[in-house]
């Protein structure tokens, strides 16, 4: 999968839109356009059911509603999509991609166990690559 290209709005066409309550007092937050489920699933290749299970399980956190109940994605939003699939792709675990996605929600002091954690992934495909060729070359 590629790197995901979306069309963001111009600085006109922020919108004004209400995300969260908090002590029964609505809060209006001025940011860039919200996407919707079916905006994301469509942006990211990703299904509907997959986005909702990622959320289910804590791979998504930070998931906002509107006062409809209707998740909000923002662009930061997509971006941590984005590198969940890459994780994904490269085999990584989803109990460590929810390692990761745990100790992001702890913020910034927690950046080089996340980097260990990545450069050992990183260690492991590449092991594996080399043992898979080596197992190619040899069969032949």
């Amino acid at each position: 999968m590629g790197f995901i290209r979306l069309n963001m709005p111009k600085q006109d066409e922020l919108q004004k839109t209400a995300c969260f309550r908090v002590n029964s007092k609505e809060y209006t937050l001025y940011m860039e356009k919200l996407l919707t489920i079916r905006q994301v699933a469509n942006a990211t290749g990703l299904s509907v059911q997959t986005l909702r299970y990622y959320e289910n399980i804590g791979l998504l956190s930070s998931i906002h509603r509107n006062k409809n109940g209707y998740r909000c994605y923002t662009i930061d939003d997509i971006a941590w999509i984005d590198f969940l699939t890459r994780l994904k792709a490269t085999g990584m675990p989803i109990s460590t991609m929810l390692e990761i996605a745990e100790l992001k929600r702890q913020g910034d002091s927690t950046l080089t166990k996340r980097r260990i954690i990545l450069e050992e992934h990183y260690a492991a495909v590449e092991q594996h690559m080399a043992l898979q060729w080596l197992l190619t070359t040899n069969a032949g």
